[in-house]
């Protein structure tokens, strides 16, 4: 019965974020999976004593999500807005939004492959100051991956 109603809560909330941000810009696409990751998280914060957020509940989450909106919700979906909430808990609450210093969702998944905070944040410092495109942020990941 919990997870039942965690799902549907979480669902409800979820939905309400899709369609305020639902713009094609590269703006309202980062902030949307923002704000999922972040709902997520606070729903595993407050279910840390029921034994957290578990699979399950993201799984039957996600089909929920899938049916009504299609292919972005899938469950790999939903962890990666999370883990993108958990690497970047400032991103919104800070003025980088207000000035534009955004990558695309595409480099933000590139950089979260970086393990160690520092070098993530300093690879995308360099990216949106020197205008890295993709390809450049990759070299830049496999040399530091070659040098551990």
């Amino acid at each position: 019965m919990i997870k039942e109603n965690v799902v549907i809560c979480l669902f409800e909330d979820i939905d309400l974020i899709i369609k305020y941000t639902s713009f094609y810009d590269q703006y309202h696409v980062i902030k949307q999976r923002w704000l999922i990751g972040k709902r997520i998280a606070e729903e595993e914060v407050r279910l840390r004593k029921d034994g957290g957020l578990d699979k399950e509940i993201l799984n039957v989450l996600s089909l929920k999500l899938s049916e009504k909106y299609a292919d972005n919700y899938k469950g790999k979906d939903l962890k990666m807005y999370y883990y993108f909430y958990r690497t970047h808990p400032n991103l919104f609450q800070s003025a980088l939004h207000l000035e534009n210093k955004l990558l695309t969702w595409k480099e933000y998944k590139l950089l979260m492959k970086i393990q160690e905070d520092y070098l993530r944040r300093k690879i995308e410092e360099e990216a949106f100051d020197n205008k890295w495109s993709r390809k450049i942020i990759v070299k830049e990941i496999r040399k530091i991956k070659n040098n551990k």
